[in-house]
């Protein structure tokens, strides 16, 4: 969650676990995931879209687990990567993401979730639900999305649509208590 679900190797976005799985548990044909990551039988998207974490500085070559030396990117750019340097591959590090502007739809799972527990079937599924119910930072993120957010004068990404960005409904007034989705028009509101 720190880097905020973009890849830091390729400033893509990247998607929070338990929605690919949620997909592949409810598109099996379409969407499959394979447990020991086959190429041929796992969908290209979970390469290109799971979350991983990769050392800059390989451990074989010195590196370190600090948090400095460690970033978020997807699968497939970390087998790439291997033990390779920066330099030797020819790229460099992108900025971490704000979970206001993409948190990897891990709200929509959240929520997804809670309206249809039976997803929680899946092992896989669950585990990463547990996860996130048990992760501080994520139960912090829920509790103040998108208040706090809005209030410090940053984009958040509608819940609805997941498109347009909350915009205050009266920008005329200091003080706003109405926020309307700049695409779908769904209202955010709080006193």
């Amino acid at each position: 969650m720190r880097d905020g679900f973009i890849d830091r190797y390729s400033g893509g976005r990247l998607v929070f676990p338990g929605v690919l799985s949620i997909l592949s548990d409810t598109l099996p044909d379409v969407f499959p995931y394979q447990d020991n990551w086959k190429t041929d039988q796992c969908h290209q998207a979970w390469w290109d879209l799971f979350p991983s974490i990769d050392h800059i500085v390989p451990l074989a070559f010195g590196g370190t687990n600090d948090e400095e030396n460690l970033v978020c990117t997807s699968m497939k750019r970390n087998t790439a990567k291997s033990t390779s340097s920066l330099e030797e591959i020819g790229w460099k590090i992108y900025p971490a993401g704000k979970l206001p502007e993409w948190d990897g739809m891990l709200l929509w799972f959240w929520d997804y979730c809670r309206r249809y527990p039976e997803a929680l079937d899946n092992s896989y599924t669950r585990g990463w639900y547990e996860t996130c119910r048990d992760m501080e930072a994520v139960n912090t993120y829920r509790a103040m999305w998108p208040l706090a957010f809005l209030l410090n004068g940053e984009n958040v990404l509608c819940r609805k649509c997941w498109k347009g960005y909350y915009r205050p409904f009266n920008p005329k007034f200091k003080i706003n208590h109405s926020y309307i989705c700049d695409n779908c028009g769904s209202h955010f509101q709080y006193d």
